[in-house]
């Protein structure tokens, strides 16, 4: 009922004095219990009941280069030895170690990421296929506009640059074009996902992607390009003015 700050609440005997709120936004179970959360700070904690030199858990994290498990052990080693216990004694010293989680948390997403890009590159390889194939038509129903830049003095190099140029100018527009409606449908889809869940974040892609994804098409497209180019290359001046 109103503002509750500099107000005080009792628990088991003890005032305490609400210096802070806080609130969550993640929905169901989670968010209901992150509401219903006190925290008070742990000396605090330890002078109001009486518990100074009793310390019931604690937690660590170790550098990204540091063998966990092996830290685990270490700290194991150390508490028992303080306290004159077996250090397998797990009654007297637990322990609980998330590495093993954390790396099958971190291979899903691995596998994913794998997954995603191979999808990608086959998707990529489907488009330069698609791409290949309208280019021999366009240079099939260009055949007498070549043979007149020939006849007219053009070499093969110049014919092979124009359709390469070509195929490489199509692929890249309309990759890029997929790519800008895909950050958009992104960007669309993280305004419901950052209301509804904030345990994975927003949806988003990074720059350096974005501009790998751009160098891609680019080589995809000159790739592409290559045979119809070579086809365009090879026809006669003659034949081609000859052609309907």
């Amino acid at each position: 009922q109103g503002d509750p700050i500099g107000k005080y609440i009792k628990i088991h005997g003890v005032f305490f004095q609400v210096v802070g709120i806080f609130r969550s936004d993640l929905p169901g179970e989670q968010g209901d219990r992150l509401a219903s959360t006190i925290y008070v700070p742990f000396a605090t904690f330890q002078e109001a009941f009486h518990q100074r030199d009793h310390v019931g858990w604690f937690s660590m994290t170790a550098r990204s280069a540091t063998d966990a498990p092996a830290v685990e052990s270490a700290v194991r080693q150390v508490l028992s030895k303080a306290h004159a216990v077996h250090p397998d004694d797990d009654e007297a010293v637990g322990s609980f170690n998330t590495a093993q989680e954390f790396g099958r948390v971190m291979s899903l997403f691995t596998g994913l990421r794998f997954f995603v890009w191979l999808v990608g590159t086959l998707t990529l390889l489907a488009g330069a296929l698609g791409v290949s194939n309208i280019m021999l038509i366009v240079v099939k129903e260009r055949t007498r506009e070549f043979g007149i830049r020939k006849a007219l003095g053009a070499t093969p190099a110049s014919l092979i640059s124009l359709v390469v140029q070509e195929a490489a100018t199509l692929t890249t527009l309309a990759g890029y074009a997929g790519i800008v409606v895909a950050v958009a449908f992104l960007e669309l889809s993280a305004r419901f996902v950052s209301g509804s869940n904030k345990v994975l974040g927003s949806p988003e892609v990074d720059f350096q992607v974005t501009l790998l994804a751009t160098g891609v098409l680019i080589v995809t497209g000159i790739i592409a390009g290559i045979v119809p180019a070579r086809h365009a290359a090879r026809i006669n001046p003659v034949e081609a003015l000859r052609s309907e």
